[in-house]
């Protein structure tokens, strides 16, 4: 456990296959996560998803205070896209280093929102300006590097909801399907703006209510292996994308009658019974897939024993057991990138990781952690199965 002060520190080439104790996954033939078969469990324990723990606080002065919303880890840093704007911490201890760009200006380095989630290759992070614009910065200098182009051939009433990296090169664009309408929702495209491959939508429908749903989780991405896999919430099929830019089926969740329906989005045509699922992050060992905010379960696919658990993640805090030091349970939110890439990390409350950390650790957090203090990053080195 790291408690340096006082800034205590919170789809593409081949198939995986794995070692002797974790099934290997043949080409072409997806796994069942048999959900619709799983019983509420425990959690497993910790130890059998990461080697350690550490515990990241977030530097807080008037700079980096605000709404926190998603991070990514690279090499060095961890980047927060923020509601005061795109901040840079030391990995190691959590301290702030800068700001990049100016959120809300209209000046050259201003921007209007960061990308979901935060866009970072290489030295260079991606930023979404008014014009509609991708402005490129460097994450070491902070410095306004040049343009791309962006949203400002779709129309206005589309956006890019969630821009994620299938290389350093290639980026993946994907647009929540709102009205029903959208005649593509996946686009593939160089980091310079060359369209390399379009999928037409599989979700649309006939809106027939003025109330609509906006669904925060409608498309997940995630990295395993160097391969990027996704999901969008109408289908029962986690896939894989190739060096072909094909999607492969990989994994089947079987939900059965909850998966829901394109037309869901409408207010009244939500099932109590649907299944939505959030963030995805997957190890040798597991598939791990939060819950989203529609839906109370989380789900955890063990594939040495080949079994699939529900985890009510509606209980505050409910996730691996931490049998490592004990202080605060565990549920991954993603993996970093790049060297970080063997990291997963939970991004915690202050107020809440002082109201759950263990009693016999809270009263050293107490020392430098303040209930109104920026978030904790908890953050876990993967183990590798042998």
């Amino acid at each position: 456990m790291n408690t340096s002060l006082p800034f205590l520190t919170a789809i593409c080439c081949t198939l995986f296959s794995c070692t002797a104790t974790v099934a290997v996954q043949e080409k072409d033939v997806p796994i069942s996560l048999a959900y619709h078969e799983a019983k509420e469990e425990q959690a497993p324990l910790l130890s059998t998803l990461v080697s350690n723990i550490d515990y990241i606080a977030l530097e807080t002065i008037d700079a980096t205070l605000g709404d926190y919303f998603y991070l990514t880890l690279l090499d060095e840093y961890i980047i927060a896209d923020t509601s005061t704007g795109c901040h840079l911490f030391n990995l190691k201890n959590g301290k702030y280093i800068r700001t990049i760009g100016m959120i809300g200006d209209q000046s050259p380095m201003g921007y209007s929102t960061c990308t979901d989630p935060p866009y970072a290759v290489k030295n260079e992070i991606l930023l979404k300006g008014f014009d509609k614009k991708f402005k490129v910065f460097s994450i070491n200098e902070g410095k306004l590097l040049k343009t791309l182009p962006g949203e400002e051939d779709l129309k206005s009433d589309l956006m890019y909801d969630v821009i994620f990296p299938l290389n350093d090169s290639t980026m993946l664009l994907y647009s929540n399907n709102l009205l029903g309408v959208n005649k593509y929702n996946l686009q593939v495209r160089t980091y310079e703006g060359h369209i390399l491959k379009e999928f037409p939508s599989t979700n649309c429908f006939q809106k027939k209510q003025n109330i609509l749903c906006k669904m925060a989780n409608e498309g997940e991405f995630y990295s395993y292996n160097n391969d990027v896999y996704m999901h969008e919430f109408t289908s029962d099929t986690i896939f894989q994308i190739d060096k072909e830019l094909n999607l492969h089926p990989y994994y089947i969740l079987d939900l059965k009658g909850a998966l829901p329906a394109p037309d869901c989005r409408e207010m009244n045509n939500w099932k109590s019974h649907y299944v939505m699922f959030g963030d995805i992050v997957e190890t040798d060992r597991y598939l791990i897939l939060e819950r989203s905010s529609f839906y109370s379960y989380g789900c955890i696919y063990d594939k040495m024993l080949k079994k699939t658990i529900r985890i009510n993640r509606e209980k505050e805090n409910n996730g691996f057991i931490n049998d490592i030091d004990g202080v605060f349970p565990f549920w991954p939110q993603s993996r970093g990138r790049g060297t970080s890439s063997n990291k997963v990390w939970q991004m915690v409350s202050a107020e809440s990781f002082l109201k759950y950390a263990n009693s016999k650790n809270r009263k050293l957090f107490q020392k430098t952690i303040h209930e109104e203090d920026n978030p904790v990053v908890i953050i876990g080195t993967v183990k590798t199965e042998k």
